[in-house]
């Protein structure tokens, strides 16, 4: 049985392509009888406000969206579900991760970053200072150099990621002592059981980090059993991604629920959606 996650991190209002890929996720599970988490991403708690956590809960039922498992009120969150509460298996991560000896440590400011950039990456300024990975304000990036292109199939097609090119020294603990992103969510779905995940195709080079990341720390297991689908992104009108730092419009919540025009739109674009993963993977 597939158990899949929808997990927003509320660090802005939902939009409707955050309801798109839930849906799609809801949808898939459903198809397949399995079971769905919801696994609220909420480690960077600077960046998070109770009206971003409303707006979470409130999305998923005017979706209509049941899940199995995972908070259903904010204090339930707070009490049990928080990241907060998984530290210390995302530290059992990190401590593997700097056995590889690809791990150094990086004092940049995001100015110095931006100056040093290649590409749009970072430049590699701390990879040979040495400094102390303990040491106060050190953040740890892992080498990327030398790594082949990450590889793997989806239902539909094959997807290939050099992460070198594409995302550089990724950071995995940050200067405060967190760690970042990518191990607390791939440290999830291992210990979570997750074995379908479901992201818009602008997460595929987070998808490849968190693909190696797992190979660095031997999850074979999880990896054996692991299915990707990146799917396309709901554009606006001037043809642009929606995101929440870009300010896309939140999805509308109000009293009167997500407007049912707005609610059938996007079902309509998820049975497209499944309509065409159903026909490739019969004509594969």
């Amino acid at each position: 049985m597939i158990k899949s996650r929808i997990a927003p991190t509320p660090s802005g209002f939902l939009h409707r392509g955050n309801a798109f890929n839930f849906l799609l996720t809801d949808a898939l599970v459903k198809r397949e009888q399995g079971s769905l988490l919801l696994r609220i991403d909420d480690m960077d708690s600077g960046r998070i406000r109770p009206e971003y956590l409303e707006h979470v809960f409130l999305t998923i039922k005017q979706l209509g969206i049941h899940y199995d498992e995972g908070p259903s009120s904010i204090q339930e969150l707070e009490d049990i579900w928080s990241q907060k509460h998984r530290l210390e298996a995302y530290n059992e991560r990190l401590v593997q991760l700097r056995q590889t000896g690809l791990v150094y440590g990086c004092d940049c400011s995001r100015k110095q970053v931006a100056k040093d950039a290649i590409n749009g990456l970072y430049g590699g300024r701390c990879r040979k200072r040495n400094l102390p990975l303990e040491q106060e304000g050190v953040a740890w990036r892992i080498d990327t150099r030398g790594i082949k292109p990450i590889t793997w199939m989806e239902i539909e097609k094959q997807r290939s990621v050099d992460l070198a090119q594409q995302m550089g020294d990724f950071v995995i603990r940050k200067k405060d002592g967190n760690p970042a992103y990518q191990v607390c969510s791939l440290t999830d779905d291992v210990n979570f059981g997750i074995s379908l995940i479901v992201r818009g195709e602008d997460l595929l080079e987070s998808s490849a980090a968190q693909l190696w990341l797992a190979e660095l720390i031997g999850v074979n297991h999880w990896l054996g059993e692991l299915h990707l689908l990146h799917h396309s992104l709901l554009l606006n009108k001037a043809g642009e991604k929606l995101s929440k730092s870009a300010g896309a419009e939140a999805i509308a919540t109000g009293k009167t629920g997500i407007p049912h025009s707005e609610l059938e739109e996007l079902k309509g674009a998820v049975n497209f959606c499944l309509r065409t993963l159903a026909y490739k993977s019969s004509s594969m």
